[in-house]
């Protein structure tokens, strides 16, 4: 009988000493929870904001055909590859002028052009705003975690 008695004070003892513990990280969870709370308030509306611009861009894509922004990658990847061969051949270096005219002239023919470019300005501003604060929140979430 005395055996059961001291595995039952044993067991409180485990559960007193389990609920010093669980005071010490409650606070922690609770801050973390309302620094999440505060957090999701100012990122879910920088997000929805991100993904409306994406959607402005596309639409602005969509309307141009994509032919500006197709001439502008094909320009960019006929650069990197003059770049590569450090500008002295021919065949890369004509590729590029030879992309550069077309895009010149998509964006002449097209008049939605300054809509492309004003929806990829606007998108990497929010995006880089976007990205700012959610670095930020995560470091003061990680902060209250390890304090």
């Amino acid at each position: 009988m005395t055996n059961i008695f001291s595995k039952i004070a044993a067991g409180f003892k485990w559960v007193g000493t389990e609920l010093v513990k669980v005071a010490d990280w409650a606070p922690k969870v609770i801050k973390i929870a309302d620094d999440a709370k505060v957090d999701s308030e100012t990122l879910l509306p920088q997000a929805v904001t991100v993904f409306e611009d994406a959607d402005a861009l596309a639409l602005a894509a969509i309307k141009d055909g994509g032919s500006v922004i197709t001439s502008a990658e094909a320009l960019a990847a006929a650069i990197v590859a003059a770049a590569a061969a450090d500008g002295i051949n021919i065949t890369a270096d004509t590729a590029v002028v030879a992309a550069f005219e077309v895009f010149v002239s998509h964006v002449t023919a097209t008049g939605t052009w300054t809509e492309v470019l004003a929806a990829m300005k606007k998108l990497v501003a929010d995006w880089d705003e976007f990205g700012a604060a959610s670095k930020a929140a995560i470091a003061k979430i990680e902060a209250d975690a390890t304090a």
